[in-house]
């Protein structure tokens, strides 16, 4: 499980699930005080926005070219 942020700084917890079809990729909800907190989500509680790994960040996010 990795701990992704979406660009509005919502917390997403992000893990692959074996399923019948293959390995899934699934979202959970990662900040305590929402109310979908440890539930699955396919849109981000903070700003709605649909998740996808193109948005979602890592917390050490640092994009090319950029000295850290």
């Amino acid at each position: 499980m990795a701990t992704l942020y979406c660009e509005c700084k919502h917390s997403i917890w992000s893990d692959l699930w074996w399923t019948e079809q293959g390995a899934e990729l699934i979202f959970l909800d990662n900040l305590p005080s929402s109310a979908s907190y440890g539930k699955q989500v396919t849109r981000c509680p903070g700003c709605g926005r649909h998740l996808t790994l193109e948005i979602l960040k890592s917390e050490n996010y640092q994009p090319y070219g950029r000295s850290r």
